[in-house]
């Protein structure tokens, strides 16, 4: 009835195969939580979100974020994890405030350069993905002063 009024939305363990077209007219939103359902696309109408502080669509079917996600200047939790997710958009270093970046057990082996721009950003996980030292070693010098979680690395590509 009054969409101005919703500041938090929880819909996990809901069986979404996509994001409900009406969140996009929650203006006031700070908090959405989608975990724990079958949404394969995040919709460009995120970027509409713009009040947006914690977005969790972990445990879902995601291959990709969108690049709207940079309009998300209030981010400053993204939880993603268990997805499918291959690399993130250049994008992703407009998120200024961005603190906590989840990401374990998706597919990601490289990091964009502009993730650098994040200066915010404290923790980043990134468990549960296979990556050589190397790779390890150039993400943490992209992000020198973020806290980044690794598995053991492994003698992989």
């Amino acid at each position: 009835k009054e969409p101005e009024r919703v500041y938090r939305l929880i819909l996990k363990r809901n069986k979404l195969a996509e994001i409900p077209k009406d969140i996009f007219q929650l203006k006031n939103l700070r908090e959405l939580r989608l975990n724990k359902n079958r949404i394969t696309e995040i919709p460009s109408e995120i970027g509409s979100l713009v009040n947006l502080e914690v977005l969790d669509v972990s445990r879902n079917r995601l291959t990709a974020l969108p690049p709207e996600i940079g309009k998300l200047k209030k981010l400053k939790e993204l939880i993603v994890f268990v997805n499918e997710i291959p690399y993130l958009p250049p994008g992703i270093g407009d998120l200024k405030n961005l603190e906590i970046l989840d990401m374990w057990g998706n597919e990601i082996i490289e990091l964009p350069g502009e993730i650098r721009e994040l200066k915010k950003l404290r923790v980043l996980d990134l468990r549960v993905i296979e990556m050589n030292k190397d790779r390890q070693n150039a993400m943490k010098e992209l992000l020198p002063h973020t806290k980044i979680h690794f598995s053991k690395s492994c003698n992989c590509g």
